[in-house]
Protein backbone atom coordinates (compact mmCIF):
# COMPACT_ATOMS: atom_id res chain seq x y z
CA UNK A 1 0.00 0.00 0.00
CA UNK A 2 3.03 2.35 0.37
CA UNK A 3 4.54 2.54 -2.88
CA UNK A 4 0.74 4.00 -4.29
CA UNK A 5 0.89 6.49 -2.17
CA UNK A 6 4.07 7.44 -2.85
CA UNK A 7 3.84 7.14 -6.48
CA UNK A 8 0.58 9.52 -6.34
CA UNK A 9 2.22 11.75 -4.12
CA UNK A 10 5.00 11.98 -6.75
CA UNK A 11 2.43 12.74 -9.49
CA UNK A 12 0.87 15.67 -7.50
CA UNK A 13 4.28 16.99 -7.27
CA UNK A 14 4.97 17.08 -10.77
CA UNK A 15 1.58 17.92 -11.78
CA UNK A 16 1.87 21.04 -9.64
CA UNK A 17 5.03 22.30 -11.61
CA UNK A 18 3.06 22.62 -14.79
CA UNK A 19 5.76 22.64 -17.50
CA UNK A 20 5.62 20.39 -20.48
CA UNK A 21 7.80 17.70 -18.91
CA UNK A 22 6.47 18.33 -15.36
CA UNK A 23 2.90 17.41 -16.56
CA UNK A 24 4.07 14.27 -19.07
CA UNK A 25 5.69 12.59 -15.88
CA UNK A 26 3.18 13.45 -13.79
CA UNK A 27 0.38 11.92 -16.19
CA UNK A 28 2.38 8.79 -16.04
CA UNK A 29 2.35 8.55 -12.75
CA UNK A 30 -1.30 8.82 -12.20
CA UNK A 31 -1.17 5.81 -14.81
CA UNK A 32 1.36 3.94 -12.90
CA UNK A 33 -0.82 4.47 -9.71
CA UNK A 34 -4.22 3.83 -11.59
CA UNK A 35 -2.32 -0.02 -12.59
CA UNK A 36 -1.40 -0.18 -9.09
CA UNK A 37 -3.89 0.49 -7.85
CA UNK A 38 -6.51 -2.14 -10.16
CA UNK A 39 -4.05 -4.53 -9.18
CA UNK A 40 -3.85 -3.94 -5.77
CA UNK A 41 -7.85 -4.50 -5.12
CA UNK A 42 -8.60 -6.84 -7.68
CA UNK A 43 -6.10 -9.37 -6.87
CA UNK A 44 -7.68 -12.63 -5.86
CA UNK A 45 -6.56 -16.46 -4.95
CA UNK A 46 -8.65 -18.89 -5.30
CA UNK A 47 -8.10 -22.61 -4.62
CA UNK A 48 -10.14 -25.23 -6.89
CA UNK A 49 -9.62 -28.82 -6.70
CA UNK A 50 -5.67 -29.08 -6.44
CA UNK A 51 -4.94 -25.69 -8.05
CA UNK A 52 -4.41 -22.89 -6.75
CA UNK A 53 -5.51 -20.22 -9.06
CA UNK A 54 -4.12 -16.25 -9.35
CA UNK A 55 -6.03 -13.60 -10.82
CA UNK A 56 -3.87 -10.17 -10.19
CA UNK A 57 -6.41 -8.00 -11.57
CA UNK A 58 -8.39 -7.75 -14.22
CA UNK A 59 -6.41 -7.40 -17.08
CA UNK A 60 -3.31 -9.32 -15.82
CA UNK A 61 -3.63 -13.40 -17.32
CA UNK A 62 -4.66 -16.27 -14.99
CA UNK A 63 -2.06 -18.10 -13.36
CA UNK A 64 -2.78 -21.29 -12.57
CA UNK A 65 0.03 -23.75 -10.38
CA UNK A 66 -1.04 -27.54 -9.01
CA UNK A 67 -0.72 -27.69 -5.26
CA UNK A 68 1.51 -30.78 -5.59
CA UNK A 69 3.80 -28.90 -7.77
CA UNK A 70 4.74 -26.32 -5.07
CA UNK A 71 8.26 -27.35 -3.82
CA UNK A 72 8.38 -24.52 -0.88
CA UNK A 73 6.52 -21.43 0.41
CA UNK A 74 8.87 -18.32 2.01
CA UNK A 75 8.01 -15.61 3.92
CA UNK A 76 9.04 -12.47 2.77
CA UNK A 77 9.56 -9.63 4.85
CA UNK A 78 10.83 -6.22 3.80
CA UNK A 79 10.72 -3.67 7.09
CA UNK A 80 11.77 -0.54 4.75
CA UNK A 81 9.08 -1.01 2.23
CA UNK A 82 6.16 -1.58 4.29
CA UNK A 83 6.32 -5.00 2.09
CA UNK A 84 4.76 -8.72 3.64
CA UNK A 85 4.46 -11.48 0.92
CA UNK A 86 4.78 -15.54 0.03
CA UNK A 87 7.57 -16.44 -2.25
CA UNK A 88 5.82 -19.96 -3.87
CA UNK A 89 8.58 -21.82 -5.78
CA UNK A 90 6.98 -24.45 -8.05
CA UNK A 91 7.60 -26.65 -10.66
CA UNK A 92 11.07 -26.25 -12.83
CA UNK A 93 12.57 -22.88 -10.94
CA UNK A 94 9.12 -21.00 -11.28
CA UNK A 95 8.49 -18.56 -8.68
CA UNK A 96 4.88 -16.36 -7.98
CA UNK A 97 4.51 -13.55 -5.30
CA UNK A 98 1.55 -13.69 -3.24
CA UNK A 99 -0.42 -11.25 -0.51
CA UNK A 100 -2.84 -13.35 1.22
CA UNK A 101 -4.89 -11.50 3.95
CA UNK A 102 -4.60 -14.26 6.29
CA UNK A 103 -0.99 -16.26 5.83
CA UNK A 104 -1.71 -18.74 8.26
CA UNK A 105 -4.80 -19.94 6.81
CA UNK A 106 -3.60 -19.89 3.84
CA UNK A 107 -0.43 -21.94 4.08
CA UNK A 108 -2.74 -24.38 6.38
CA UNK A 109 -4.86 -24.79 3.38
CA UNK A 110 -1.95 -25.46 0.89
CA UNK A 111 -0.54 -28.06 3.19
CA UNK A 112 -3.68 -29.88 3.46
CA UNK A 113 -4.00 -30.13 -0.11
CA UNK A 114 -0.70 -30.58 -0.80
CA UNK A 115 -0.95 -33.86 2.35
CA UNK A 116 -4.65 -34.47 1.12
CA UNK A 117 -2.97 -35.74 -2.82
CA UNK A 118 -0.18 -37.50 -1.15
CA UNK A 119 -2.67 -39.82 0.27
CA UNK A 120 -5.01 -40.06 -2.86
CA UNK A 121 -1.52 -41.21 -4.87
CA UNK A 122 -0.94 -43.73 -1.90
Amino acid sequence: MTVPIVTAVLALFFLWHRTPIHIIIGLGLVLVVVILMERLLHTRYELDGDALIIRKGRFDKVERIDVKEITRITRIRRQWLCLDYLLISYGAGHETAVQPQNEEAFLKEIKRRQDDHETDSE
